[in-house]
């Protein structure tokens, strides 16, 4: 793929964008990820990026994007059901964990006005993959402890449900696939 057809973002005015409503998904509703349409707007290049380079290569923060909202529906689901989920609880707690040390390590690179090395790039990507397992076992154990009336649509443990599980679900938190990659870098490194 070219550099010209790659996906870039752009600054351009508020005032020449509309936002089309195309986010029709049963979870993470609340991301918002709806398309944006401007039309005859001009912006220079140099007030644009290749996607790519916006959230460092392999993703690394764009995936935050999608675990942290994981692990925070993870938590509430947990807290109101704390009693009957305590190995749930641990485990959710150490996601906390893994991802606010992903988060740091990107703070860290951006404070120095770099990006994280690749080795940490790659553990940011396998680590928020393994963020959302425990997330998505605890709230299915909160949803299958709560009955049917968890699936009413004023339950909060609902939306919890259904975020999660389109979360865990994500291309960019496949847990196999990027543990194969942790694994393929860990075994390159070793070789030379």
């Amino acid at each position: 793929m070219s550099k010209r057809s790659q996906p870039h973002l752009f600054a351009i005015p508020k005032a020449h964008c509309e936002v089309v409503d195309t986010w029709h998904v049963s979870g993470l509703k609340g991301t918002g990820s709806k398309d944006i349409k401007a039309e005859a707007s001009f912006t220079y290049a140099d007030c644009g990026v290749h996607l790519i380079n916006s959230v460092a290569p392999d993703g690394a923060l764009a995936v935050l994007v999608i675990a942290a909202p994981i692990l925070g529906d993870a938590e509430a689901a947990i807290q109101r059901f704390k009693e009957r989920l305590s190995t749930q609880v641990t485990a959710v707690h150490a996601t906390r964990l893994v991802l606010e040390r992903a988060a740091n390590a990107i703070d860290i690179a951006l404070e120095a006005s770099a990006e994280p090395d690749a080795q940490t790039q790659i553990r940011i990507v396998r680590d928020a993959a393994w963020a959302a397992q425990p997330c998505h076992q605890a709230v299915n154990t909160a949803f299958s402890i709560r009955g049917g009336s968890a699936s009413l649509i004023d339950e909060p443990l609902q939306r919890s449900w259904r975020d999660v599980n389109a979360g865990a679900n994500h291309a960019r938190l496949n847990w196999e696939d990027f543990t194969k990659m942790w694994g393929s870098y860990r075994i390159r490194q070793y070789a030379t």
